[in-house]
């Protein structure tokens, strides 16, 4: 990756996200941190990063935070520790997630910027098959089409 990129690193001030800024930095690439609040980024965000705030929900403020950057990397999310079956705060999280990780996506899609997501939740398949329009396992089928496609194109 070129080292002048500029990155977008969501969730910013989790643990994944928060060590991945000062990675990023420290190997001089130019970051654009997210953060949901001011006091978050006073806390987390580092001088060389460039901070912005908003929620992720918001397409019109989520795009604006894509706009201009060569990479996302998708760090956020909202994480439960009670079991998904007992609790509808954990469903709710889920729910949040996956439309998060939705509109990441289109918005990558939308200014052809490229999406690495990084998840603590089993939702990348459901996601892909939400944005596509198509069930997982016809995603299967379609990803093993291509490699064999691929693969003998290598021969």
């Amino acid at each position: 990756m070129n080292k002048t990129a500029f990155i977008l690193v969501t969730g910013a001030s989790g643990q994944l996200g928060r060590r991945l800024v000062r990675r990023l930095i420290s190997h001089g690439y130019r970051v654009r941190a997210h953060y949901r609040s001011v006091e978050k980024a006073q806390r987390w965000c580092p001088p060389e990063a460039e901070p912005v705030f908003g929620d992720l929900l918001t397409p019109n403020w989520l795009h604006g935070a894509v706009k201009g950057c060569d990479i996302v990397i998708h760090c956020a999310a909202k994480v439960s520790l009670r079991p998904l079956a007992r609790s509808q705060q954990a469903k709710s999280d889920y729910m949040y997630n996956i439309n998060v990780t939705k509109d990441i996506i289109l918005a990558g899609i939308k200014y052809l910027t490229p999406v690495v997501i990084s998840s603590v939740n089993p939702i990348l398949g459901l996601i892909i098959g939400i944005v596509l329009g198509i069930c997982f396992r016809d995603l299967l089928v379609i990803l093993i089409v291509v490699i064999i496609i691929l693969s003998r194109r290598l021969r």
